[in-house]
């Protein structure tokens, strides 16, 4: 005759002081031990998965950052180079450019200035409902990577019907420049700053839309006329 072997279990289930008791087969109990134990690792197992894969994610993170700014590093090079080359071949054809004609103020107002220390990107535009007001946004960005903050003043200046026109609001442009920069919108970044801009917008009569960025010390960091990108956009 087969013995069943059987496990009995002893518990209270009140405060009364009276035992309960609960018998289980030898081979029950035992499945049972062996699911909770098999339960447990796969817990721990999921938890430690779970950690290892948060890591490897935050270094991936990390390297692409890095990444990132050792590109921005070298296209800020590649350009100070190009504006460095620009500026040699124009002063050697200036002399003739002089003696057959003076030079046009609109050239200087929509000549470009590049530091190498700043950049624009993401430049974006829209109408508004109406179609009178021109919605303009972009990043300021600080094109050399290194985490000392770099500060300043930025203008919007555009040209409408031959009359200057900022935001903020100047009391004097000269030659496309505020001439107070301190009355700019304040910066003071690390890495980059969006920036947004309302004007009204007209389908003829914009002429120059351009960014000039400051530094703390007055100097232009950047000055580039992004009217093209813009009406590209809104047309």
């Amino acid at each position: 005759m087969k013995i069943r072997q059987t496990i009995t279990l002893i518990y209270f289930k009140d405060k009364s002081g009276k035992a309960l008791t609960l018998k289980l087969r030898s081979w029950l109990f035992k499945s049972l031990v062996i699911f909770a134990l098999c339960l447990f690792a796969l817990s721990v197992f999921a938890i430690y998965s779970a950690y290892k894969l948060k890591k490897e994610n935050n270094n991936i993170l990390v390297e692409l950052e890095a990444t990132d700014r050792e590109n921005r590093n070298i296209k800020a090079t590649m350009k100070e180079a190009e504006a460095k080359q620009s500026v040699t071949v124009e002063h050697v054809k200036k002399p003739e450019a002089v003696a057959e004609k003076p030079a046009q103020s609109v050239s200087t107002e929509v000549q470009d200035i590049n530091s190498g220390l700043i950049a624009l990107e993401n430049i974006t535009a829209r109408r508004s409902n109406r179609g009178d007001v021109l919605l303009i946004s972009l990043d300021l960005v600080k094109a050399q990577a290194s985490n000392a903050k770099l500060s300043g003043y930025v203008f919007l200046v555009w040209k409408v019907s031959d009359k200057y026109q900022s935001l903020p609001e100047s009391e004097e442009i000269k030659n496309g420049n505020p001439t107070d920069y301190k009355e700019g919108d304040t910066f003071d970044i690390r890495y980059r700053k969006p920036l947004s801009w309302k004007i009204n917008y007209s389908d003829s009569g914009l002429q120059l839309l351009t960014v000039i960025v400051f530094g703390a010390d007055g100097n232009i960091l950047l000055r580039q006329n992004i009217a093209g990108k813009v009406l590209e956009v809104v047309k």
